[in-house]
């Protein structure tokens, strides 16, 4: 296999924030000259070796910069594998993944970032995935608009050397959502010159943390609980609803949902007939808390209207339904 490898190194700076940052830093030119080299080579790997040479204990943050210019050059004309060889873990993105950056990033920098968050500096949810002895990494695509956190069928391997407290352990990798939900991610450890390292594949970023195999399934197992909870709480969630012809000639609809579990959302379904009402909402409000709806387009006047509202909650990727308002009717004026 021939690869094309930049050794960039990194240089050390503390941050205003207090952080450790090692940040490599590559330029048009040498971009540039690592789009030639793989595309002379036909190489199907290109790896950049991003490590600093001293105060490597102590790096918290390590940081790669390189032209959104250079990244489309990479998708568009190779197949390889991009490789960030970082203090942190070696992230290894597949072109599609390259493809998939190139596409959404903004400006003319793209920074690829990794992060071992301390404990005092963790959210609730990742403190309650680490326990005593996980690591959390931080891993980013960041632009000048915003994040890459999708990579839409793109892959990325994360390879992370396994911490002390870790080491010889069975271990897992949970994807901690930014909605506080986990999942354990597939991986397995692999060694290189003698130590370990836990590698998993990923299709988006967000936080992770690795941690021994029983505390990730207990936590799993609680969550599963919790979310059944949820799920039979929501479903059991009644709704009331009324309806009232305003001035102004439209339908204003206004719910009221029972306490206890809250929504994401709120689906209104609207009919010229009581009993049929179809699959698609006819409206579907921002979020959980807007409860009335005015329907001021598509009526007729002397044409009677029914509705029925229902509330939505998304519960790790899936869709849960309360129970179904009772019909409500107006005739349009």
């Amino acid at each position: 296999e021939q690869t094309t490898t930049a050794k960039t190194g990194a240089t050390t700076e503390e941050n205003k924030d207090g952080k450790l940052y090692a940040n490599t830093d590559i330029d048009k030119e040498i971009g540039g000259e690592i789009v030639e080299k793989a595309v002379a080579n036909n190489s199907v790997k290109i790896v950049i070796q991003a490590k600093p040479a001293d105060n490597t204990e102590n790096v918290s943050v390590t940081e790669v910069k390189m032209p959104v210019e250079t990244v489309k050059a990479i998708a568009k004309e190779t197949e390889a594998v991009l490789i960030m060889e970082t203090q942190h873990a070696e992230v290894a993105f597949d072109n599609k993944a390259v493809e998939t950056i190139a596409e959404q990033s903004k400006g003319d920098t793209v920074s690829i970032l990794a992060e071992i968050i301390p404990e005092e500096n963790r959210t609730e949810e990742q403190n309650k995935a680490a326990g005593d002895s996980g690591v959390v990494i931080e891993l980013k695509v960041q632009h000048s608009n915003g994040t890459v956190s999708k990579f839409n069928g793109g892959k990325v391997t994360v390879t992370m050397p396994v911490p002390n407290e870790l080491y010889g352990k069975k271990i897992k990798a949970v994807y901690v959502d930014t909605d506080g939900t986990y999942t354990v991610v597939p991986g397995q450890k692999v060694f290189r010159d003698g130590k370990e390292y836990y590698e998993f594949t990923t299709e988006h970023f967000s936080s992770y943390v690795l941690v021994e195999e029983e505390s990730a399934d207990t936590l799993i197992s609680k969550q599963n609980e919790e979310f059944s909870k949820i799920e039979q709480g929501i479903k059991a969630t009644t709704i009331k609803l009324k309806s009232s012809v305003t001035t102004k000639s439209n339908i204003r609809l206004s719910w009221v949902k029972s306490k206890g579990y809250r929504v994401d959302y709120y689906q209104v379904f609207r009919s010229t007939k009581k009993g049929s009402f179809g699959k698609k909402a006819f409206y579907v409000s921002s979020d959980g808390t807007k409860t009335y709806y005015v329907n001021s387009k598509n009526l007729k006047a002397g044409k009677r209207y029914y509705y029925k509202v229902r509330g939505v909650r998304n519960i790790n990727g899936r869709k849960y339904y309360t129970k179904w308002s009772n019909v409500s009717s107006k005739v349009a004026a």
